[in-house]
């Protein structure tokens, strides 16, 4: 470990280089591996396109069969497909074995027939950054002390190698050992595997290397740290991205949170770092939560949504707002629909998806998609097979609503 971080709980394989671990699957996981391989493919037989090509097509505005589809369910929920939703492994079980994390992705996407495998990322920084954390039983990781208090801490802190230190390796060795499965069952440019080089430069400051009341006002109050210290995390965001795509992930994409700052205080203080990650990276998509309205247009401007092919917006985005955006831009755009994912009240549900695809694809020429992101532990099964249910039956072309 570069820096003097901690990690309570962590495993024995923490701080292990990714291309050094040797993760090898007993004769009974490689059944397991294979049949959720065949699952996969089932799913998609009878489909008129593949979910690559749907993917790409979307991506380019073209036509498509039926709108995209999948959920990201973070390595929090992934979890509960390979447990069948019995309460018994949990998403600690994750973090620590990459094994498990591997398959809960592979046995999600089996499960819930979405397009794309997406992988979230096992660290947002907790401790890589020098902070002490701890591993929780059903969330993320969490930190429990900031690593830097001080500008001298600021001055000593090393920028982590995502190919080496704390969980990261983890990460990139699922997202690979996940190509080389799909390459073996014909899988590899069939269903895209998604990468998230989340957390982004400014939220690693705010949450994992200042605490929350320090990190949001650092751009405000405390300029210089906050800059000294944004500029170690975005140089880290644009080598966790290139790694992403070392470790053969077929798209790489970051969510952002810029409504959590006021506006001013984004263009000037954050907005340049997200367009940097953005080119570097480089970056395929932008996955917002929070509405976006005023700062994805600062964005815009400075250069940020290029070369991003997609924007991804929550709800709490104006629907209409979102697809005007993106026209305009010439991207592709992708309604996060989670709220209702998670109430469990179905007819809304499908009203909420149906009114989105109206909305959504009311454009010809720009892509659009749906995804359910950031689901609870406790969300039923039943709700995201709704979700996926619905944008299916409704976003079958031609769109009949």
């Amino acid at each position: 470990m570069v820096n003097w971080g901690k990690l309570e709980g962590a495993p024995n394989w923490f701080n292990t280089p990714w291309k050094k671990l040797d993760f090898r699957f007993s004769e009974e996981e490689e059944l397991e591996i294979e049949r959720y391989a065949k699952k996969i493919k089932e799913n998609i037989e009878e489909d008129k396109m593949t979910p690559m090509e749907r993917y790409n097509a979307t991506m380019e505005g073209q036509e498509v069969d039926r709108i995209l589809v999948y959920l990201a369910p973070l390595t929090t929920y992934s979890i509960r497909a390979l447990d069948s939703f019995a309460n018994a492994v949990k998403p600690i079980d994750s973090f620590r074995h990459p094994k498990l994390f591997l398959k809960a992705h592979m046995a999600f996407v089996a499960r819930f027939a979405t397009d794309c495998i997406d992988f979230y990322t096992l660290s947002y920084g907790e401790s890589e950054w020098g902070g002490k954390a701890k591993l929780l039983e059903l969330a993320h990781p969490v930190m429990t002390e900031p690593g830097v208090k001080t500008m001298e801490d600021a001055d000593r802190l090393v920028v982590p190698d995502p190919r080496k230190d704390g969980l990261y390796p983890g990460d990139l060795w699922a997202v690979n050992k996940c190509k080389q499965i799909f390459r073996k069952y014909r899988l590899e440019g069939v269903v895209p595997i998604l990468a998230s080089c989340c957390s982004p430069p400014a939220w690693i400051v705010a949450t994992c290397i200042r605490g929350l009341t320090n990190g949001f006002l650092d751009p405000i109050r405390n300029v210089d740290l906050w800059h000294k210290l944004i500029e170690k995390t975005t140089k880290f965001e644009i080598d966790y991205a290139k790694a992403l795509w070392e470790a053969e992930a077929d798209v790489v994409w970051c969510c952002q949170h810029h409504a959590a700052w006021p506006p001013k205080v984004f263009k000037e203080q954050i907005a340049p770092y997200d367009v940097r990650l953005a080119k570097e990276g480089p970056l395929h998509g932008w996955g917002y939560a929070f509405n976006q309205e005023k700062h994805v247009g600062i964005l815009r401007e400075l250069g940020g949504y290029d070369p991003v092919k997609w924007v991804a917006l929550d709800t709490e985005t104006p629907v209409e707002f979102s697809r005007q955006f993106t026209k305009e831009m010439n991207k592709s755009y992708t309604c996060i629909e989670t709220d209702k994912t998670l109430a469990g009240n179905l007819k809304a549900l499908e009203d909420a998806v149906k009114a989105h695809i109206k909305i959504g694809t009311s454009t010809p020429g720009v892509g659009f998609g749906m995804v359910a992101g950031s689901i609870d532990y406790w969300t039923p099964p039943e709700n995201c097979d709704a979700f996926v249910k619905c944008v299916k039956e409704y976003g079958k072309f031609p769109i009949k609503l």
